[in-house]
């Protein structure tokens, strides 16, 4: 037997192996898979609605799907005449402005933290992404209640955005900016992606050190005794 058939007999045991222990896993810790389900459900029900209902309520421009199915370039709002959808409205000494935080609207097809605009490659990375979420409360991990809750809001705000550009033809509605730090304009669904990537980092450096602490700890009474 070559080396080659060794590695891939090994490989082939322990992969075995690993799914052996995880159907143990799953059929005594159910009720934690379940929980972490039910913990990102709440999570991910909370920042949709709340990014969907601002959308709704605070976002003001052109009707993007009328000018789309017109063929226009551009659109009227009131005495605002050749609106572009992805130009901001309204005209900057109009914006609303609440001490750090100011409201703005302005279509943006594409994604915040890509430069490609090609809306299927956009669509189909998202339901990539949001598939690979819906897969993290059956991992084993002792910390999966905190991932299910950064892990649903990170899907909230994946799947917020996608919302918008199936309902409005490949545009995402995109409605505050930083009066303080003036970037570009927002929605609470980039908000969302931004602050659950940030948690989840920290929580894997967190609980990785812990576990490190603990297990040297260990080690270390272990030899003492």
């Amino acid at each position: 037997m070559n080396k080659a058939q060794t590695s891939w007999e090994r490989y082939k045991s322990q992969s075995v192996n690993n799914w052996n222990n995880y159907k143990i896993y799953f059929k005594t810790k159910w009720k934690r898979i379940l929980a972490a389900y039910i913990i990102m459900l709440i999570a991910f029900t909370i920042i949709y609605t709340i990014d969907q209902v601002t959308k709704t309520l605070l976002f003001y421009h052109v009707d993007v799907n009328a000018m789309e199915a017109a063929g226009n370039s551009t659109w009227y709002i009131g005495n605002h005449t050749g609106i572009d959808p992805e130009k901001i409205y309204p005209s900057s000494n109009e914006w609303l402005k609440y001490g750090i935080i100011g409201i703005r609207s302005i279509w943006h097809k594409g994604v915040t933290f890509m430069s490609t605009n090609n809306i299927v490659f956009i669509q189909v990375l998202s339901f990539i992404i949001a598939i690979g979420i819906l897969l993290v409360p059956l991992y084993p991990s002792k910390y999966i209640y905190w991932y299910a809750v950064f892990y649903g809001i990170l899907l909230a705000g994946d799947l917020g955005n996608a919302t918008d550009r199936i309902a409005f033809s490949g545009y995402v509605k995109d409605w505050f900016y930083f009066p303080w730090y003036d970037r570009g304009t927002m929605n609470f669904a980039d908000v969302s992606v931004i602050f659950s990537v940030i948690a989840i980092v920290i929580t894997v450096l967190t609980t990785t050190i812990i576990d490190w602490n603990k297990e040297r700890k260990n080690n270390k009474q272990d030899i003492e005794s």
